[in-house]
């Protein structure tokens, strides 16, 4: 029963009318947000993942759909939040920039680690000794890599945890 009411709750959060979205260079280009993104940015309470050194944790956060260790604990893949993940103080983050399907892409850096309306988690979901160009190159090969937006077999939080179990591995084995 569970899992039919999450479906339907993603099914209807999808369903809600955004603005249009160019890509995200065209995006970063012109100056302006997507709606919710960035709109409060004076949060300082989001974890700090060092962007110089040998290894750096990296977090997982939440924000709500209608804005858009060695071990790691992968997240639940069906729930109807907006997941994101920061590693080397950059945002990275799946499924956005388009209201179909077919043309959602991944974004990286384009969220600020103080954007008010994620929710980060309060530990680190593990730690990498990966450069933060290695994951730059993960997410943008990643619609190439595991194919186009999916509800439920390629969301967003299937992004995270592919990311993390990347990042975990060194940056040496694509996770399936």
């Amino acid at each position: 029963m569970y899992a039919l009411l999450t479906l339907a709750l993603l099914a209807a959060a999808q369903a809600v009318p955004v603005e249009e979205q160019a890509p995200l260079a065209q995006v970063r280009a012109s100056g302006s947000n997507p709606i919710g993104v960035n709109e409060d940015t004076s949060c300082h309470h989001y974890p700090h993942s060092s962007t110089h050194g040998h290894t750096a944790h990296f977090y997982h956060g939440t924000t709500p759909l209608s804005l858009r260790k060695r071990a790691v604990v992968e997240v639940g893949t069906l729930v109807p939040l907006h997941r994101v993940l920061i590693f080397r103080n950059m945002v990275f983050e799946w499924g956005v920039g388009a209201d179909n399907f077919e043309d959602k892409i991944a974004w990286e850096g384009y969220r600020v680690p103080s954007d008010c309306s994620v929710s980060w988690s309060h530990s680190a979901a593990g730690e990498s000794g990966c450069s933060l160009q290695q994951a730059i190159d993960f997410s943008r090969g990643y619609k190439t890599r595991y194919g186009s937006y999916d509800l439920l077999s390629n969301n967003c939080h299937l992004y995270v945890n592919r990311m993390m179990n990347y990042l975990d591995s060194g940056c040496t084995r694509y996770p399936a």
